[in-house]
C-alpha cells in the first residue's frame, strides 16, 4: 500500500494545520502527492486499488480465478449499491475484505469495477 495518507484525509489533516505549524518529516512524506500532477495522483491510486483487488482475492484461496473475481465484483457493487452485507460464501478474513473492498470504491471515485476488469487486475494487467 501507499506510504501517503489518501488524499481526502491529508486534505483535512493540511486545512487543520495553524499558522506556525512546523511540519514533522513525516507529515512531509504523507502531505507531498497533494502537489503532483494529476495523471500521477491517478496512477497511483490504481495501483493502490489493484493490489488491494490482488490482497481482498488471496483472502478466498478456495475459489477459482474468476470466482473469486465475480465474488469481489459482487462485493464491490454490494458496498456500493447499500454497503457491504454478509455474502453467502465468506472470505477468511471479513473484516480485512470489507476494509478492502471501501478502499478500492474510495481509489475507484465510487464507480464499479466489471468482473472482467478484475480478471485482469488479478492477472496483472489493467484491463
Amino acid at each position: 500500500m501507499s506510504s501517503h495518507l489518501p488524499e481526502d484525509l491529508a486534505r483535512r489533516r493540511l486545512a487543520r494545520l495553524q499558522p506556525g505549524h512546523v511540519l514533522t518529516p513525516e507529515d512531509v512524506v504523507d502531505l507531498s502527492h497533494l502537489t503532483d500532477p494529476p495523471w500521477q495522483r491517478r496512477q497511483r491510486r490504481l495501483d493502490e486499488r489493484d493490489a488491494l483487488i490482488r490482497q481482498a482475492r488471496q483472502l478466498l484461496p478456495q475459489a477459482r480465478h474468476t470466482v473469486a473475481a465475480d465474488m469481489v465484483a459482487m462485493a464491490l457493487r454490494r458496498y456500493l449499491s447499500h454497503g457491504l452485507h454478509t455474502a453467502s460464501v465468506l472470505p477468511t478474513d471479513p473484516e480485512l475484505f470489507r476494509a478492502l473492498i471501501e478502499t478500492v470504491a474510495r481509489l475507484n471515485g465510487g464507480k464499479v469495477i466489471s468482473t472482467r476488469q478484475i480478471i485482469s487486475i488479478l492477472e496483472g494487467q489493467r484491463g
